[in-house]
């Protein structure tokens, strides 16, 4: 069987090459032809053509696809002879992405000239294959950063706030489930759209706050609760789905980071502020780095009070009330009340009101959990600041209102109203 010598070349150098491939790359017109083409190599019945694969014009093509955790370029052409060319024509930045392999292929072709004959040059096929480039130590490169942070973040040794009328009340702020990185449905709304809006309605709730007149003895500010949308370079949750990410991973942790910064500062111009870090399923590592981040940058503020203890629920004692939080997608709801007496005993035993504040589901709702006819625990669940994704769309998971939320919590009296804050209404 006689062979175009530029298939017969292609597939004498690339022995384990599919029909798929044979097509692709215009070796062969159809599967059907390809697999004729390799059999005949296999037997020993195939002979090379006399005449050489002919071309109008020297044949240049290119590809490349960097949109999943792995990529992939190739090219053949007569100009790209190298993987160093076919890199720099792809515009591939090596800074994130290294060549874990690479094929460099070689053959004669003919190319018709003006006069009529044929000139015989050489065509190159290069492809080479790419991951993400992973830090040499990610907790080496952790630890420099958060020693990069500690110093440079802010030196606050006496705070000194107004003095207070009146006993001053906790005030919960939630901003929850804000999947900064999440590429929407559209694709109109960017990483840094996303930040932008979280600050935005971080300083609605301060000025809110500071209009609406009540004291504030305490500001408690839950960091984590799905902050960011992906928990690894390749874009997956905790446990491995893949999502779809609107931006590198480096920076939407870098993103998310300096956005937290921005409304703590601003919470903590009003009153002390008390952070506990609530793990979450789609960012149960990077959220924890996330609050060390943070833990360190204000590590010399002492407006700021951490609790980023690696548990999956944290407990906060004031006045008479108990306060438990955790994300929401472990533990149902009616057993929460048996948890949060088993993990916090003492707590529980000197409080009269006992809450829970909880994020996941994206919408607001409310609960309650009898223990007898007079004593049982409630359940806020906070709506999230994010808007939807397909996926949600898809599942019909719609009509929620994003929002943040502020709650206010007597010392002696527990929960005393609540007020939101939309996104929609700070655009």
């Amino acid at each position: 069987m006689r062979i175009p010598p530029g298939t017969y070349d292609y597939i004498e150098t690339n022995p384990e090459v599919s029909t798929e491939e044979l097509v692709h790359m215009g070796f062969a017109r159809s599967r059907r032809s390809a697999q004729r083409y390799k059999q005949a190599m296999a037997d020993g019945s195939a002979e090379r053509g006399s005449e050489y694969q002919t071309y109008d014009t020297p044949p240049h093509e290119t590809h490349k696809d960097t949109s999943s955790n792995r990529a992939y370029a190739w090219s053949k052409s007569t100009r790209i002879t190298t993987i160093e060319q076919l890199v720099e024509f792809c515009e591939i930045d090596l800074s994130r992405w290294t060549i874990y392999r690479a094929v460099v292929n070689k053959w004669e072709v003919g190319v018709k000239q003006l006069n009529g004959t044929v000139q015989v040059e050489p065509l190159f096929q290069i492809k080479v294959w790419l991951e993400p480039v992973e830090a040499s130590s990610a907790v080496d490169a952790l630890e420099e950063l958060i020693e990069e942070l500690r110093q440079s973040g802010p030196v606050v040794k006496k705070p000194v706030y107004p003095r207070q009328d009146s006993d001053g009340y906790l005030t919960v702020v939630g901003m929850l489930d804000t999947h900064l990185g999440r590429r929407v449905s559209g694709n109109t709304y960017s990483l840094e759209d996303a930040a932008a809006d979280f600050k935005l309605v971080g300083d609605t709730i301060c000025s809110k706050i500071l209009g609406f007149g009540r004291s504030v003895d305490r500001i408690l500010f839950p960091v984590g609760n799905d902050a960011i949308n992906a928990d690894t370079l390749y874009g997956t949750t905790t446990n491995g789905t893949q999502v779809e990410m609107s931006a590198d991973m480096r920076d939407v942790f870098r993103e998310t980071l300096w956005a937290y910064i921005h409304v703590m500062t601003s919470l903590a111009n009003i009153a002390p502020v008390d952070v506990v870090c609530v793990q979450s399923n789609h960012d149960r590592l990077i959220g924890s780095a996330l609050g060390t981040s943070l833990e360190a940058y204000f590590s010399r503020d002492r407006r700021f009070t951490f609790n980023n203890k690696n548990t999956p629920r944290k407990y906060y004692m004031y006045g008479t009330t108990l306060l438990g939080f955790d994300h929401g997608d472990k533990v149902k709801p009616d057993k929460l009340a048996a948890i949060m007496a088993v993990e916090a005993p003492n707590e529980w035993a000197g409080s009269e009101h006992r809450h829970w504040m909880r994020g996941h589901i994206h919408y607001q709702a409310e609960m309650y959990i009898p223990l007898t006819t007079a004593y049982g625990v409630g359940v806020r669940v906070i709506p999230a600041l994010c808007p939807l994704d397909d996926w949600h769309k898809l599942m019909g998971f719609i009509g929620n209102k994003r929002a943040g939320d502020v709650w206010y919590i007597h010392p002696k009296e527990g929960p005393a109203g609540e007020f939101p804050v939309f996104a929609s209404d700070v655009d």
